[in-house]
Order: C-alpha cells, then structure tokens, then sequence
C-alpha cells in the first residue's frame, strides 16, 4: 500500500474541522453538557464537555486510523487490495457523518435542543450510501457483516450483503423522509435495529444452513 496525500485530504480536512470548531465553542459550551437526545431532539444525557470532547476526538481519529490501516494485515489482502479504494470511500463517508453529528449536537448543547430533523436526513443519506456499497464490499474480517457465516464463504458474504444493502438503502430513505416531514423518526429506528438483526444474524444463518443442501461451498 502507498500513501497518498491526496487520497488523505478529506479524511485529515474532516478531522481538522472538528479540531477547529470544538476548539472555538469550548468555552462557551455548559458543563455538563447535553449529550444525548431523545427522537424528538429533547434532552435526555448529560455528559461533561471534557469527557465529550476526548469521546469524539478518540471516536474519529480511531476510526480514521482503524479502517485505514488494519486492512492491510486483514488476512484477506489480497482480496481486499483490489477494493481498497471503495473501502477507503467508506471511510471518509462514515467520518463525514461523525464530524456533521458532532457539530450538529454542539449547536444543540448550546440551544438545548437538537435539530433532529438535520441529524435524520444525515443519517438516511448515510444509509442510502452504505445500502448502495456494501454488495461491492470484499470478503474482509474488519468491515461489513461480519459473523462466522458471511466469513465462512464469499457466497453467503455476498448474498447478506446484497440483501442487506437494500434493506439498508430502504431504512434510509425513511429516515429522510420522516425528518423532512417533521415526522417521529421511531419507526424507522424500530426498523433499522431490525434489519439489523435479519441481515447480520438470521439471513446469514439461514443461508450457512441451506447453501450446503444445495452442494454449495
């Protein structure tokens, strides 16, 4: 793997924007801090800015080193290799989100309630985008469903994949449109946390269960 500066420049831009702007309202922001809201965007968490602030800072640098560079001792490589680019596509797309949630829930602490409505069309578009690439995902140990059936054949990561991309994709364009209606987002939670579950658990284990009765390995 070389290193590429350009390759980096929004992963390392996204992470400087966080730096800046929780610099700038640090000392403006109330200790504690809201930290967690409800569906609605209330208050329901507290947590001191500190502690806050070391969170998301160790959350999106660990995520930014992790899926950078753990891939390549991934005893996959060589499949990974090919696909590392979309792999690092992934990468920016997740920490943009993180870095708009971080912003988003700032705002909120110092206002006392949370634009949830911006924070679901957020999160339905990132949806929308994982949906879409995680059928072209390679077989890896680090990224994607991984459970012991999708990583004990490339034809069950391949179909739990492409199922639960559509699922995925399905999930966030509800949360688009509930947020853009000013809708409760509880559904669509309910409905995530479930496709969840049948993608990650039950689909891969009905496959590990058929696909060898039909002499497939």
């Amino acid at each position: 793997m070389r290193w590429s500066w350009k390759r980096e420049v929004f992963p390392l831009g996204a992470l400087a924007i966080l730096a800046v702007f929780a610099f700038s309202r640090y000392a403006s922001l109330p200790d504690p801090m809201p930290s967690h809201f409800d569906a609605e965007g209330n208050v329901n968490g507290w947590m001191g800015k500190e502690a806050f602030m070391e969170m998301m800072a160790i959350l999106c640098a660990g995520l930014y080193l992790l899926v950078t560079f753990i891939p390549v001792i991934d005893p996959l490589w060589r499949r990974v290799q090919v696909k590392y680019g979309l792999i690092l596509l992934v990468r920016d797309v997740v920490l943009g989100f993180l870095v708009f949630a971080f912003i988003l829930t700032i705002v909120a602490a110092g206002e006392g309630h949370l634009h949830y409505e911006l924070m679901g069309v957020g999160l339905g578009l990132l949806l929308v985008f994982l949906g879409n690439y995680m059928p072209k995902l390679p077989q890896n140990w680090f990224i994607g469903i991984r459970t012991p059936w999708t990583l004990s054949s490339p034809v069950i990561w391949k179909k739990a994949h492409l199922v639960g991309g559509w699922l995925f994709a399905v999930c966030g364009l509800a949360f688009i449109v509930c947020s853009l209606l000013v809708l409760p987002v509880a559904i669509p939670m309910a409905c995530l946390i479930a496709v969840s579950i049948f993608s990650g658990i039950i689909y891969p284990l009905y496959l590990f269960r058929k696909l060898p009765k039909e002499g497939e390995s």
